[in-house]
């Protein structure tokens, strides 16, 4: 039995992987919905994890779009969907998922680990006996060098037919990234403040969050950190 802590895509394609092996899993997040809210650009840049993703169905709402970034194809998506289409594949496979939970505390009794949980909505607290496996956000850069440098950055989502000269230019360029998206709209990211221009007509969301440098900020890291992950705790059985 698996528990994980989780915060976003890595734990979710961990407890994916997993469930697949066999292995029981539940999934503890501290959320009230799984996708929201939106914490990170829904960019995937390598054939790779492509390969990966086409063994799923996924709805037509996560609007996975392939942009040319000058040499390779670039896919943009819609991150909180992506999160939930993840979520309803792991609890198809067996996954449990609790949300608006949190792990209080890790203990053992007859050596057996479990952790106690707490549900601050409705005041319940109960044990769950398996290994915990912690993969909350910032644990998805884990596997990054410590020389990667982590910073504030800084994103918006925008109508695609109406955006200033600064967010001309798909992919990443001149400290900014931007995705184009199947319903038209762009997704926009920069790590510095002065050039995250608003566009003529306004943003339709907004979004900050502490990220490492591009391209690490991409979900290729997290979605092959998930996978190693499940392979490296499967292989020590």
């Amino acid at each position: 039995m698996y528990i994980i802590l989780n915060n976003g895509v890595k734990g979710l394609i961990c407890a994916i992987e997993l469930a697949k092996q066999g292995s029981k899993v539940t999934l503890i997040d501290e959320r009230q919905e799984i996708g929201t809210p939106v914490h990170r650009p829904g960019l995937i840049r390598t054939k790779e994890v492509i390969k990966w993703l086409i063994n799923f169905e996924f709805p037509l709402q996560l609007n996975l779009f392939s942009f040319s970034n000058n040499i390779d194809n670039w896919y943009g998506l819609r991150m909180e969907w992506f999160e939930k289409s993840l979520a309803t594949i792991a609890s198809s496979l067996g996954v449990e998922i609790i949300l608006k939970t949190q792990i209080t505390s890790l203990d053992e009794v007859d050596g057996k680990e479990y952790v106690c949980i707490s549900n601050p909505s409705i005041n319940n607290k109960s044990k769950i006996f398996g290994q915990m496996i912690d993969c909350t956000m910032n644990d998805d850069f884990s596997s990054i060098s410590p020389i990667v440098k982590i910073s504030k950055w800084y994103g918006g989502i925008a109508n695609g037919h109406d955006m200033p000269f600064e967010w001309q230019k798909n992919g990443w360029k001149d400290e900014k990234l931007m995705i184009p998206r199947k319903d038209g709209t762009i997704e926009c990211w920069t790590p510095n403040e002065k050039q995250f221009v608003e566009p003529n007509s306004g943003w339709l969301e907004i979004m900050t969050n502490d990220l490492p440098m591009f391209p690490y900020t991409s979900l290729d890291y997290s979605i092959s950190s998930g996978i190693n992950l499940a392979a490296e705790i499967h292989y020590n059985i």
